[in-house]
């Protein structure tokens, strides 16, 4: 993974539910992050794994984001690259 992906900011998602550009947070020091999509409700949407700019993410939970129209999804980076 490069230190651009790791640094946050806006790239190519996808997961069954969703795909296109999101907002991504820095990544935490375990490997997590916050992925901010344009959707204002994925109810019922669960997935195991997704892509963030390509890298592999496993989907740790879906939720309803503070800002008026996106939800958020918390993801975890997979593999020794992460």
């Amino acid at each position: 993974m490069t230190d651009d992906i790791a640094a946050g900011g806006r790239f190519e998602v996808a997961f069954s539910f969703f795909t296109g550009p999101a907002g991504v947070s820095p990544m935490a020091e375990d490997r997590t992050t916050i992925v901010a999509i344009r959707k204002p409700s994925v109810r019922g949407a669960y997935d195991a794994a997704g892509t963030v700019a390509g890298q592999p993410v496993e989907v740790l939970g879906i939720g309803k984001s503070p800002v008026e129209g996106y939800t958020r999804v918390t993801v975890r980076y997979r593999g020794e690259n992460a």
